[in-house]
């Protein structure tokens, strides 16, 4: 045996260092690859994301536009309450004139039956 390290027979084996370092690289390629696909998967989701976010954001602005529509509860109330107050005054009045409409309408037929008698 050769004390120099080298083999007695170096024909087709291949040496310890070159296998460790085509292991090395088939890894390195196979995790470069892996984070390859990673970084394409992280970029579309990313994208997606975005493109999330971004209608969130229409949405979020649609609503503060919105917001400028619509009444607070207690302005409507106050705004109900005096409404209504004054349909019934209004039902009320009509109320009013319906009677004395009925009234003149009695006091007319009275009055004719009157001068009818009173013509004869």
């Amino acid at each position: 045996m050769p004390t120099d390290g080298s083999r007695q027979n170096p024909g087709p084996t291949v040496q310890l260092r070159e296998y460790i370092e085509r292991i090395l690289d088939e890894r390195e390629k196979a995790q470069a690859a892996t984070f390859a696909a990673a970084m394409r998967e992280t970029d579309a989701k990313s994208r997606e994301l975005e493109r999330r976010l971004e209608g969130l954001n229409e949405l979020r602005a649609e609503v503060v536009r919105d917001r400028g529509r619509f009444v607070e509860r207690k302005e409507h109330e106050l705004l109900q309450s005096a409404t209504d107050n004054r349909v019934s005054a209004i039902e009320r009045w009509n109320s009013k004139v319906i009677g004395i409409g009925l009234m003149l309408v009695v006091l007319a037929s009275v009055l004719s039956a009157l001068a009818g008698i009173w013509i004869k």
